[in-house]
């Protein structure tokens, strides 16, 4: 309910202030026609007895007119001014409010996949049509800030995939009886086991995702779960050469003889015959080698 609260009363101040600029550009747009004294005594107001231009009678300071009259002759800023206030303060709305069920985050992802695919449209147009840099960053903005909810969202969805019981063996716990078929509570998400994979691992790795969402915008380009996941093969192999470097460190036992070298000549000149218990070794080999393999046997 807090969250519910907050969130009405956020989106109801933005758009109470969206609403003003829009009738003050409106307002702008009504001045216009009105005529301006060329020069000369003013029209006398009869009520006032004082002499008042036609503007003058509207009742807005002359800053004001000016100000709304600017508005009305660029819409265009307006738009994108919006556009940027709504970009930067609907991502948090957004991550609290996202939906609640793995139905609803299903069709949340595919309708904003959707719309992220038109946009990459709309912006290969915008790119060979040669049109303003501003229509085309808002694109990208607008873009990169959906695909960056899909992640929170398929991250939410890897969090209640995890949560649902698995059968550790025997049959499944119940049968769909209009398909006959035995499903298992996770077959009956609808959801296919790598997407179920990924999701789950998008979970357990917020880290990951808000490091390529940072890094992907600064560079221009959309995040995606492709790249998430990159990012977390990359740190766990990170995290694994950091181990093995620190087992190194303390591996204090003998360590086993390596010889660099010919293994016909070191094993005809080094070797004492019948001193060889067992070799391992990791064929095949070229051919032309095999025979120098059966001569020290």
């Amino acid at each position: 309910m807090i969250c519910v609260r907050k969130r009405f009363q956020t989106d109801s101040l933005r758009w109470i202030k969206i609403g003003a600029i829009l009738a003050e550009a409106k307002m702008g747009e009504l001045l216009k026609p009105i005529k301006r004294d060329k020069g000369g005594r003013p029209k006398t107001d009869p009520t006032s007895g004082t002499s008042l231009t036609e503007l003058q009678k509207t009742g807005m300071k002359k800053t004001d007119r000016m100000r709304a009259q600017t508005l009305a002759d660029n819409e265009d800023a307006i738009e994108e001014v919006i556009t940027e206030g709504i970009m930067e303060n609907e991502l948090v709305v957004r991550k609290e409010s996202l939906p609640a069920t793995l139905e609803e985050l299903k069709q949340f992802v595919i309708v904003t996949k959707r719309r992220i695919d038109a946009h990459k449209v709309q912006i290969a147009a915008i790119e060979r049509l040669g049109l303003s840099k501003s229509v085309y960053e808002r694109k990208i903005k607008e873009a990169q800030y959906m695909s960056e909810t899909v992640l929170w969202a398929e991250a939410k969805m890897g969090k209640l995939l995890s949560d649902i019981d698995r059968n550790k063996g025997g049959r499944p716990k119940k049968t769909v009886p209009t398909s006959g078929h035995s499903l298992t509570e996770l077959q009956k998400t609808g959801i296919k086991h790598t997407d179920r994979l990924r999701a789950e691992t998008l979970s357990k790795n917020e880290d990951a995702i808000e490091e390529v969402v940072e890094e992907e915008i600064n560079k221009g380009n959309l995040p995606t779960r492709e790249k998430v996941l990159k990012k977390v093969r990359e740190n766990e192999a990170e995290k694994n050469r950091e181990l093995l470097k620190r087992k190194a460190k303390a591996y204090t036992d003998k360590l086993p003889l390596v010889v660099h070298s010919d293994f016909y000549d070191y094993c005809m000149n080094v070797i004492e015959p019948n001193s060889i218990d067992h070799i391992f070794t990791d064929p095949p080999y070229p051919k032309q080698f095999l025979p120098h393999l059966y001569s020290i046997r």
